[in-house]
């Protein structure tokens, strides 16, 4: 894959998640893409912030360790960003 066409899936890519989260979650397009730069901004501290919220306790069990990369900060695994 070309580095055009590795930009130009992310861009994709980047442009769905705002679309979802414009769908699913009701925001607005402005406030979507600040969340979107939010999210690229800080993606190496996303496993941690998610660790440390909980997030993985209120899960069904066995569910957290399925989540790739160990986003939630389980399996020793580096995170999904990192």
């Amino acid at each position: 894959m070309t580095a055009t066409a590795r930009c130009s899936t992310i861009a994709l890519t980047m442009e769905e998640l705002i679309n979802g989260l414009i769908t699913r979650v009701g925001l607005d397009k402005a406030t979507a893409e600040k969340v979107v730069a939010f999210l690229k901004e800080h993606a190496a501290d996303l496993p941690g912030m998610l660790a440390k919220s909980g997030l993985a306790d209120k899960l069904p069990a066995g569910l957290a360790d399925k989540i790739p990369g160990g986003l939630l900060g389980g399996g020793g695994k580096g995170g999904l960003f990192g």
